[in-house]
């Protein structure tokens, strides 16, 4: 069979209508994760790098992903005429092995992939069916379509465009440089309900069901032996937990997320995964306390020294980062006392050191501020708070980029991390309306602290959407919302005073943890835990999440606690 040594834009348009063909299959190709585009290219260089098969022309663009969630969530599809005497199998053996290549463990049935590839019509193919079913490297087995190139005429679609529209977008010589057109835009909304799900797939059930279970049944010895189907043993995974990775990892911007049992084993599991005996790491001084235990003890009893740092420090980090420092730990706004930190700073100079980034996200949630548009390494949110939203789960998510994912994934191997069914679920559920419940909460949030901050029991309001927060211009700079948590230090005031207005509020519950519907109120004090910076500030601290209850409502609860607060001065 001849084969023609190139062929023009022109040319492969005119061929693709119907005249003398110079190829001999047609690939199509897709991706949906990292730098797309590079890695449509990679693959085309890994089918023909053997020279056995030739390239002869090549298209692509972007199409928004089926569960996609921000702007950035899309696909890359590509479709490759290629010159070559192999037979049908043998090319089909190529594209799956290309797979096995770029695909890593990431190659699942429902969620992100690396890249795709398939043969979906061939010249002069000779078979007794068009469909034809292989086994694949990471799914229980993969259907082919080979067809004779003659039913390009008839509109044959590969990837959504027949062979003929896709050869009227401009054929690249150098498919190094594809360069799509740009992808559709989506809303946050639309994409919060409904990305990830497919009621096609549950009997036309709106949401995928609970999957319950440790135990995953394979159909055969070799199935077995091979361990290469989607879901393998329930601590590894099911529907549910690729379904929420998948999009959690969409919205804050990373490659990978993992999902873990609780908010602070996303904490830990985040640092196990880059340190060892010997390392140092900085963590901010206005760190969650539990985090602090776990680095004071935990981590000490592993040979890894903490040093803690002023939040405020911004690229001055530099000066404290050493030889055998390993990670910089952030948060911002910080805990309880919501100082705001310079991230993108902080990131330039510990990678400019060497060091990798880590930031606990809760705070925003990634819909008002993208920890890896600023630098961050790893990102961690405690699910438990906004995106579960109804106090009634555990969970925790970490989500790495490219330099961890790795690390990452083979911490959740080797320390066993995974999070419960009903929790995940209970998480997906939440995550449908986490837009519209981020939104009350900062409406909410910053009108309840806008009056706390008129009263004249209140010194302080710590709220970053303030204008009198000392690191309002870096929320403005970096955030695109505020979530209903606040604190407050009042003017010197008793023991028993605080507990008048706590104790008879009626729509403040006192209790750990936030982010839920209803709001709550605790009393703290920084003094018993800060250690580089300084907690002078005379009189007691209170912190408050603000529910999604009326706020003329909260506020006449907290101007009778005022009440009842002034009446016990005695």
């Amino acid at each position: 069979m001849s084969k023609a040594e190139g062929i023009s834009p022109a040319d492969a348009r005119a061929d693709a209508l119907g005249q003398a063909p110079a190829y001999d299959a047609v690939v199509a190709l897709g991706s949906n994760i990292g730098d797309k585009a590079a890695n449509i290219a990679r693959a085309i260089a890994e089918l023909t790098a053997a020279g056995d098969i030739r390239l002869v022309a090549a298209s692509a663009d972007y199409r928004t992903a089926p569960w996609g969630i921000t702007d950035q969530d899309w696909f890359v599809n590509a479709c490759i005429l290629v010159a070559t005497d192999l037979p049908p199998l043998d090319l089909l053996d190529r594209c799956l092995a290309v797979e096995r290549v770029l695909g890593r463990e990431r190659q699942i049935k429902w969620g992100p992939r690396i890249i795709d590839v398939d043969v979906l019509v061939y010249r002069d193919v000779e078979m007794a069916t068009e469909r034809l079913t292989l086994p694949h490297p990471y799914m229980t087995e993969r259907s082919f379509v080979l067809r004779p190139l003659a039913d390009i005429a008839a509109g044959l679609v590969v990837r959504g465009r027949t062979v003929a529209e896709w050869l009227t977008l401009v054929p690249h010589e150098d498919v190094v440089a594809l360069s799509p057109s740009a992808p559709p835009a989506v809303s946050i909304a639309t994409r919060l309900r409904h990305a990830g799900r497919d009621p096609a797939d549950h009997n036309g059930f709106v949401n995928t069901p609970a999957y319950r279970g440790s135990t995953v049944l394979f159909p055969t010895l070799d199935a077995l032996t091979r361990r290469d189907q989607p879901y393998t043993y329930g601590r590894r995974g099911n529907p549910n937990t690729t379904e929420l990775e998948t999009q959690i990892a969409a919205l804050e911007g990373g490659t990978r997320t993992i999902l873990t049992a609780s908010g602070l084993q996303a904490v830990t599991t985040a640092i196990l995964a880059l340190v060892e005996a010997g390392d140092d790491i900085l963590v901010t001084d206005s760190v969650y306390q539990p985090t602090r235990a776990f680095c004071d003890k935990a981590l000490a009893n592993l040979g890894v020294r903490t040093t803690y740092y002023d939040p405020t420090i911004g690229a001055g980090i530099a000066a404290l980062i050493g030889p055998r420092t390993k990670l910089v730990l952030t948060e911002s706004p910080g805990s309880q006392t919501f100082e705001m930190q310079d991230i993108s700073a902080i990131a330039a100079a510990t990678h400019a050191k060497g060091a990798l980034v880590v930031m606990d996200n809760t705070w925003a949630s990634p819909l008002y501020f993208r920890p890896f548009d600023h630098g961050v390494d790893l990102s961690i949110q405690s699910l438990t708070k906004y995106v579960v939203g109804h106090s009634d789960a555990l969970l925790g998510a970490v989500t790495a980029n490219a330099r961890t994912e790795g690390k990452l994934i083979a911490a959740r191997e080797a320390l066993g991390v995974c999070p419960g069914s009903e929790e995940t679920w209970l998480a997906l559920r939440g995550l449908r309306t986490l837009d519209i419940r981020l939104a009350r909460h900062h409406t909410s949030g910053l009108e309840v602290a806008t009056w706390l901050a008129s009263r004249p029991e209140v010194a302080e309001v710590l709220h970053p959407a303030l204008p009198s927060h000392p690191g309002h211009a870096l929320w403005k700079r970096d955030f695109t919302g505020a979530s209903g948590l606040f604190s407050v230090v009042l003017h010197p005031a008793s023991r028993t005073q605080v507990a008048a207005f706590v104790d008879h509020l009626r729509y403040f519950g006192m209790g750990y943890s936030w982010g839920g519907y209803e709001s709550l109120v605790i009393p703290f004090d920084p003094r018993a835990y800060r250690t580089a910076t300084k907690w002078d500030r005379p009189g007691p601290c209170l912190r408050f999440h603000i529910g999604l209850e009326d706020p003329a409502d909260l506020i006449a609860d907290l101007a009778a606690g005022f009440d009842r607060l002034n009446a016990a001065a005695g």
